[in-house]
């Protein structure tokens, strides 16, 4: 063999190579939806692409054993070519054809031509560019596999059968899907790192936080709902309005767990001055909506939609009024605090000092981890007063505290029984 073509059967071979690895890494980083729309568009390449990665197990494998295949056959021809025919000629009497010095070296050198051209560059265009990689490849590589076929088959056969035997059952086709743990992961590296703006990120979790919630997280409990007796009038839910500055109310009989229906702002402005003292609120108000507060606030979503309201009245599983919840409080679990013409504007931080936060009793446990960093394992509450609750066993009062992870979470303010706002002090303070 002259050294000429022993040096093309290299290269060759070299390129071999960095085909296989090219096709194994680009199968495995590639976008399978955007290969499917390319395909499902008509392109003939993203058909390749998508048929290799419904049997991605087979087609790894072929280009596994193509690699194989290839460096054992490099390895055999190095000394030959680059021992005998190119450093004899250059070296002379310092190595000889065939000696272990001139295998050595000639390994070592096809070797780190071979893993340097052969899988080192091949392996980065792949991960760089996975789609137009496996467009370009997957039609050649098919031809290849199944030219190879029943070699791949048997190796490929011999492999699953022993992972089943030590409980592992193979997959031939990778799961194009990622859960929901693995995007919120995602999500919130991307958010240390920089790579997401702070707006972004917090959308980002709290839309993944949607999706697990029930009504019970986000409600307004009873205590602080304000209601009208079904014996008022228009007037006197002027009145009401004018004191509490909300937009909707419950009307009740006697207390909450005898709803007759919903009144709101619209229902005074429907009727003239002149009558509103004479006219009942139980002639105005409408059918409340009621939800369990077990039901997911994504499905409340709908029978906001089905019902053409914008309140629900939330009982508990014994059938009492656990509380209410409005469209707005549904769209504040997912972009934060709106707040209306109605709302008081309040500030969950207070100019204490560095490294302390006071913030309102009724903060949800997730809201404090975005707010201070300080993750509040679940339980049966949904907010940071009624975790402080769980820890101390009691009703606290002004001044008493808890330490937890290295926070100092001190009761500020108690409005009766309830925990009204909490200081919370960093534990590097």
């Amino acid at each position: 063999m002259s050294i000429l073509v022993g040096s093309l059967i290299i290269v060759a071979l070299v390129l071999a190579t960095a085909f296989f690895v090219a096709v194994e890494f680009s199968l495995i980083a590639a976008d399978r939806q955007r290969l499917d729309a390319a395909a499902a568009g008509g392109s003939v390449t993203a058909r390749s692409a998508v048929r290799a990665l419904r049997k991605l197990s087979f087609h790894l494998s072929g280009a596994q054993l193509g690699i194989t295949l290839v460096s054992l056959v490099i390895g055999f021809v190095a000394e030959p070519v680059i021992g005998a025919g190119l450093l004899q000629p250059v070296l002379g009497d310092l190595i000889e054809p065939g000696s272990t010095a001139s295998v050595v070296i000639s390994l070592l050198l096809a070797t780190t031509f071979q893993m340097v051209v052969g899988e080192l560059i091949p392996k980065n265009i792949a991960i760089t560019h996975p789609d137009v990689t496996a467009r370009t490849l997957a039609p050649a590589a098919l031809v290849v596999d199944a030219v190879f076929s029943p070699v791949i088959f048997l190796f490929n056969g011999a492999a699953n059968w022993f992972l089943r035997r030590v409980g592992v059952e193979p997959k031939e086709e990778m799961d194009a899907h990622r859960s929901l743990d693995e995007i919120s992961y995602l999500i919130h590296s991307s958010g240390d790192s920089g790579a997401l703006d702070p707006e972004s990120h917090s959308l980002l979790t709290r839309t993944l936080r949607f999706g697990r919630k029930t009504v019970a997280d986000a409600l307004t409990p009873r205590v602080h709902v304000a209601a009208v007796e079904s014996t008022a009038t228009v007037a006197d839910l002027a009145a009401e309005i004018a004191r509490t500055r909300h937009s909707r109310y419950p009307v009740i009989n006697g207390d909450l767990d005898h709803i007759r229906g919903i009144v709101t702002l619209a229902s005074v402005f429907d009727t003239p001055v002149g009558m509103r003292a004479d006219v009942p609120v139980t002639t105005v108000m409408h059918q409340p909506l009621v939800v369990p507060e077990t039901r997911d606030l994504a499905d409340l979503l709908d029978d906001f939609r089905a019902a053409s309201v914008q309140m629900a009245v939330v009982i508990d599983e014994h059938g009492g009024t656990a509380g209410i919840l409005t469209l707005e409080d549904v769209l504040e679990e997912l972009v934060g605090d709106v707040d209306d013409e109605h709302d008081d504007t309040q500030t969950l931080t207070a100019g204490v000092g560095e490294g302390v936060v006071v913030v309102a009793g009724t903060l949800h446990i997730d809201e404090v981890d975005d707010l201070v960093d300080l993750t509040i394992p679940h339980g049966d509450y949904e907010t940071i007063a009624g975790f402080v609750l769980a820890e101390m066993g009691r009703i606290p009062t002004v001044g008493d505290a808890i330490v937890f992870r290295g926070w100092t979470i001190e009761v500020a303010e108690m409005d009766g029984l309830r925990i009204a706002s909490l200081q919370l002090e960093a534990p590097d303070r």
